[in-house]
């Protein structure tokens, strides 16, 4: 009797530490693969890698939006080393940083490694921070589409296209001619309507620092022209003229209760005037046109918070999440792929039907 106890005791105290072993296991995979075991507690910090040309973002997508729905992840950090790409994938992918921030209460941090222009800046703009190495390269904030013009080649060698059409403008872009007159205003017409979605996109995303520029910029702190042009000095002088034109008059109006301001310091303080969304998005413009900017440069003139490396946005990401100490920092591995994998993803691309926009959140280089 007193055997059979002690096998099956034996047997219970294996199949306890099988079990406990699994669990172990099970967890730190989940914790390698960018998982959410919600038993971890809630200090952790969810990294997410967009590198690369932006004409899928279906992958970066689904891990915010997975990350969106777990508890114990309360801010996601963007590490962003991207030209951009094309306008829709980009807007998509700003579009779901917006909803983790605004819907789901997640601390978002754009961290720039060596290029963010673009398409990438454009959803770093959804970001609650930004965070760059001095030496990256960001803006570009603009929209371009190419079309290819080969009528004189096809002339020398003899090959041309007949179309036949129902609609004006059905084939314009084609190859064997230039745009017509009336076919550029209307490309034109399109590039400036994505063209303003982007410029909206950085004044809401950029309110507060750029709001920061207008109210605080010295122009004998300045030196040098760029990244401060005519232009972007101009609009800066102005609001400057009209702040201190109604610090006047503030400062002439007459208190009505002496006793009451004097003894609540708070009430002796006089309003300041706030730059408008008009200000704000012409001063957006401005900085946009296509330039482009070192990070450091761009931090002066608002289009970001804060100069450092990966490292010191994931701290950054921690303080505005009020995680106390160290973060625990989560990302999804790529998967691992075996020569199979590979040939049939060749052979898929080969069979492929991508569809890409001709219009460009890119920085062409």
């Amino acid at each position: 009797m007193k055997k059979s106890t002690g096998i099956l005791l034996l047997l219970t105290f294996f199949f306890v530490v099988i079990v406990l072993v699994g669990l172990f296991a099970t967890v730190a995979i989940l914790v390698m693969q960018g998982a959410s075991p919600h038993i971890l507690g809630g200090k952790r910090v969810a990294l997410v890698r967009v590198e690369g040309l932006i004409y899928d973002a279906e992958e970066w997508i689904d891990q915010i939006k997975d990350y969106q729905e777990d508890g114990t992840i309360k801010a996601i950090v963007l590490r962003i080393d991207s030209p951009g790409g094309a306008v829709g994938p980009s807007q998509d992918l700003y579009q779901a940083v917006c909803d983790a921030r605004q819907q789901h209460g997640k601390i978002v941090v754009a961290s720039f490694a060596s290029v963010a222009a673009s398409g990438g800046y454009y959803i770093a703009c959804g970001a609650d921070h930004i965070v760059s190495a001095p030496g990256a390269l960001t803006g570009s904030i603009g929209v371009y589409s190419k079309f290819l013009l080969a009528k004189d080649l096809m002339d020398k060698i003899g090959i041309g296209y007949e179309t036949v059409k129902a609609g004006k403008y059905k084939d314009f872009g084609s190859m064997e001619r230039p745009l017509s007159p009336e076919e550029r205003e209307m490309m034109q017409g399109v590039i400036d309507d994505t063209y303003q979605q982007f410029l909206e996109a950085v004044a809401d995303g950029r309110k507060e620092s750029l709001s920061k520029l207008l109210r605080e910029w010295n122009p004998s702190s300045v030196s040098g022209n760029y990244p401060f042009t005519d232009a972007v000095r101009g609009i800066l002088g102005d609001f400057q003229e009209k702040k201190a034109q109604y610090d006047r008059t503030q400062a002439s109006a007459p208190v009505k209760d002496a006793t009451a301001e004097s003894s609540d310091s708070s009430k002796t303080q006089k309003a300041t005037l706030q730059p408008d969304e008009k200000t704000i998005l012409a001063l957006a413009k401005e900085l946009a046109e296509g330039k482009i900017y070192t990070g450091r440069q761009a931090q002066q003139i608002g289009l970001v918070d804060k100069i450092g490396a990966l490292d010191d946005a994931i701290r950054q990401a921690a303080k505005l999440a009020g995680i106390p100490g160290k973060p625990t920092v989560i990302e999804k591995k790529p998967k691992e792929f075996g020569w199979l994998d590979l040939i049939s993803q060749g052979l898929a691309a080969l069979t492929a039907k991508t569809n890409y926009s001709p219009l460009q959140y890119r920085f062409p280089y």
